[in-house]
């Protein structure tokens, strides 16, 4: 699955030309390839020192797994963020709101178990949009829990849809960036508006807004195109992250 790796560097210009302050990569690989060698992210993240901030979202197991990783996996983070300006985010599940916090809290405790190898901070994915009772404090106590266990920047909140006005605030408050679409290319153009609304509505600035757009056209001619209409959508909004893939969701897997 190196391809995912592969198409960031791809659309890399347009994240800098939309003012993207980073790359938001869910690395949901083992970090080196088959043979131990250093996958091409890192020659891509060298090359960009001082342009962006990669965010590598890690995933052993659906989360930390439990279990130490062995030395093979440890050596593999130092290799991505021994040099660079890569931050390594871990990856929780929340359930949309069915998961409880106490199940949270013990997948934040594994990562901060490893030590002077636990990623940066957390990415909570599966975040209920406000729908599911009780599950907007089951994430903010969440964050919370993250920085009590020395998590820093950033926590990264990943929402299907919009959140409900009425928590907002609430998730604004406790994350450094908030996932607000994680769709196919061909949807993007339909949902810029609701999430220009919903920077205007509540305290969200633009650059705590995150993307991922997968299923990006393949066709030279397509792909160029559709770069140069998301690189229109995108100017003047500064997106704090950004992903762009021609291939599907399923390729990253979570």
């Amino acid at each position: 699955m190196l391809f995912l790796l592969t198409i960031t560097s791809t659309f890399l210009s347009t994240a800098l030309t939309t003012g993207a302050t980073s790359v938001l990569v869910p690395l949901y690989i083992y970090p080196n390839d088959s043979t131990g060698n250093r996958l091409p992210l890192t020659n891509k993240i060298n090359a960009h020192q001082g342009n962006l901030t990669y965010e590598a979202v890690i995933n052993p197991n659906s989360g930390p797994g439990g279990n130490y990783p062995n030395s093979g996996y440890i050596t593999s983070i130092q290799n991505l963020t021994a040099n660079y300006n890569l931050w390594v985010i871990g990856y929780i599940p929340t359930g949309y709101g069915n998961r409880t916090l106490k199940v949270i809290e013990a997948d934040i405790v594994s990562y901060a178990a490893w030590g002077k190898h636990a990623p940066v901070g957390i990415f909570f994915d599966e975040v209920d949009n406000g729908m599911v009772a009780g599950s907007t404090k089951i994430i903010t106590n969440a964050v919370a829990s993250a920085s009590k266990q020395g998590f820093q920047y950033p926590f990264t909140l990943k929402i299907d849809n919009i959140p409900v006005p009425s928590v907002q605030d609430a998730y604004l408050g406790a994350a450094d960036h908030l996932v607000v679409f994680e769709q196919a290319y061909g949807n993007y153009g339909a949902q810029t508006n609701a999430i220009k609304n919903f920077v205007d509505a509540g305290d969200a600035t633009t650059d705590q807004i995150s993307i991922l757009v997968h299923d990006m056209p393949s066709a030279a001619q397509d792909k160029n195109l559709a770069l140069m209409e998301l690189t229109a959508k995108f100017t003047g909004e500064r997106y704090g992250s950004v992903y762009l893939t021609i291939f599907s969701l399923r390729c990253w897997g979570g």
